[in-house]
Order: structure tokens, then C-alpha cells, then sequence
């Protein structure tokens, strides 16, 4: 359980980079036009930071579910 423990908290490390490095890329390209997608077609165009800051909301998202998970995994 311990190799488990370190390597959470790891993968917080990987994730809080993984995401301060996604929120300066959506703030740089909150402008850039790109081709939306649905269904695998193009829809109507939308900007690549806001792309960008759908996959933010998803870490956000898996990293809220990991925290919660600790709190009844790695019982002190």
C-alpha cells in the first residue's frame, strides 16, 4: 500500500503540471480558430483554447475523483 500511496501522490505532481501547462495554453490560443468536431464531421468553429479548456475540466474532474478516492483508500 505504500508504493501505492507514492505513487498518488506522483501522479498529483504529473497531473498539477499536466494542468498549469494546459490553462497557459488555453489563455495563449483563446483566439485561435479552429474546425469544430461532432460525430467525426465538422461543425460549427469554435477556438482551440477552448478546447483546451474542455480538457481542463476533465482533469479537474479525474482529479476530484482522486482525492475522494484517497480519503477511503489510504485509511492513516
Amino acid at each position: 500500500m505504500y508504493l501505492a500511496k507514492q505513487f498518488n501522490v506522483l501522479l498529483h505532481g504529473f497531473v498539477s503540471d499536466t494542468l498549469r501547462n494546459l490553462a497557459t495554453m488555453a489563455q495563449e490560443h483563446q483566439s485561435t480558430l479552429m474546425a469544430g468536431r461532432t460525430h467525426g464531421k465538422h461543425a460549427l468553429p469554435i477556438t482551440w483554447g477552448y478546447k483546451v479548456a474542455v480538457w481542463i475540466d476533465e482533469l479537474l474532474s479525474a482529479q476530484q475523483r482522486m482525492q475522494e478516492a484517497e480519503k477511503t483508500r489510504f485509511l492513516p
